[in-house]
């Protein structure tokens, strides 16, 4: 699979940008400090464990051809970032996290 980390990302980075855009307003950001970057880490990491786990154990996965396999992977790690988002999010309102205007 590794022959294929050129075309395809399917590798997670586990770094999380610093700001994030509020989904509910363009204008405002989440301005990231470590334990909420630690945190956004976990949840990334917890979703694509699972998630590779169960792709991984697909007969479409376990029947496909490397470049397949590779596709796969890169299309998971897309949805898993933005479900890592999603859940992100949600948490940082539940601690009372407030965003900031965009500079």
């Amino acid at each position: 699979m590794d022959s294929y980390s050129d075309e395809c990302k399917f590798k997670l980075t586990g770094n999380p940008s610093a700001k994030y855009t509020d989904p509910d307003n363009k204008k405002r950001e989440y301005v990231l400090d470590d334990t909420e970057k630690e945190h956004f880490k976990d949840i990334c990491n917890e979703q694509y464990s699972g998630s590779a786990s169960r792709l991984i154990a697909t007969a479409q996965y376990r029947n496909a051809k490397d470049d397949k396999k590779a596709q796969l992977l890169e299309d998971l790690r897309d949805d898993v970032l933005d479900s890592t988002k999603d859940e992100f999010f949600r948490w940082l309102r539940k601690q009372g996290i407030r965003n900031t205007v965009k500079k």
